[in-house]
């Protein structure tokens, strides 16, 4: 029984610091590596949503469950 306890806090402890050692997100993340990954994104959004009007939502819809609620 000792030794699962021992087993959960270690693992409790590992779970904990790997997590505090993330970095946090940039903005100018690929500022150096594709300068002009703003332009291409917008370019292919617009892309999509004027193929199918339903994708702004759905990709709003996407965003908002993946990204924002944390």
């Amino acid at each position: 029984m000792a030794r699962n306890i021992l087993a959960f806090f270690l693992i409790t402890a590992l779970a904990i610091t790997a997590h505090a050692q993330v970095p946090p997100l940039s903005l100018d993340y690929y500022s150096k590596t594709c300068p002009s990954v703003l332009h291409i994104v917008r370019r292919e959004m617009e892309c999509a949503v004027v193929a199918d009007r339903r994708t702004a939502a759905s990709i709003l819809r996407l965003h908002f469950h993946d990204c924002f609620v944390q």
